[in-house]
């Protein structure tokens, strides 16, 4: 990872406003999408930890189509960036999508609680991030992208097995995604390793 943020603003033209958007940062290598945030009311966005390699930034609405597209320059990454939406919806960049994303559209409440968990762990209310993250599961069980987060909330508690069922829940629905895949991978090496811990080496 890198310890440079990126910032930005996305201006959009009548009817779209921010609160109806996110922004998608997208590892273009690994074909995944690494982070995503909603806009603020004013339509800024900032990514504070970016990972190394060649990077898109993607507009998207909560239905998760694309509007706008963007290849982020790496010495450009301390730099705030301005992107500019219209009503137009771009087609997916071939290979940054699965078929499981493509086919699947997230309803509009589901990614609503999606949204309300991104602001609340911005705001560090992780109670209230895990609620709107199994909210949106409940309104949407085939909501991938909701079992990973809920999943990496859920291992940076150190509920290892909790976040398992997660990675493997988002796994199953979408094979294709290497997220969920390479989250499981993480999270079995760490059961793995606990496994192997004699329980009289741990502080009592």
């Amino acid at each position: 990872m890198s310890n440079n943020s990126l910032k930005g603003e996305v201006i959009c033209q009548p009817p779209l406003s921010p609160n109806q958007l996110l922004v998608e940062l997208v590892d273009t290598t690994k074909h995944v999408a690494v982070d995503r945030t909603p806009l603020s009311p004013t339509g800024s966005f900032e990514f504070r930890h970016i990972p190394q390699g060649s990077l898109e930034i993607r507009v998207i609405t909560f239905q998760g189509d694309v509007l706008r597209s963007e290849w982020v320059q790496p010495e450009n990454t301390g730099w705030p960036m301005t992107i500019r939406v219209g009503r137009k919806v771009e087609k997916p960049v071939s290979g940054l999508v699965t078929p499981y994303r493509l086919q699947h559209k997230v309803p509009k409440k589901a990614m609503s609680e999606f949204v309300k968990a991104a602001r609340a762990i911005e705001e560090q209310k992780f109670d209230a991030a895990r609620r709107h993250l199994r909210k949106a599961i409940e309104i949407d069980p085939g909501f991938v992208e909701a079992y990973n987060n809920l999943g990496v909330r859920l291992a940076k508690e150190g509920k290892m097995e909790d976040a398992a069922e997660q990675f493997l829940a988002a796994s199953k629905l979408d094979p294709h995604s290497a997220v969920a895949r390479d989250n499981l991978r993480i999270i079995d090496a760490h059961l793995l390793q606990q496994r192997r811990i004699p329980a009289q080496t741990f502080a009592k």
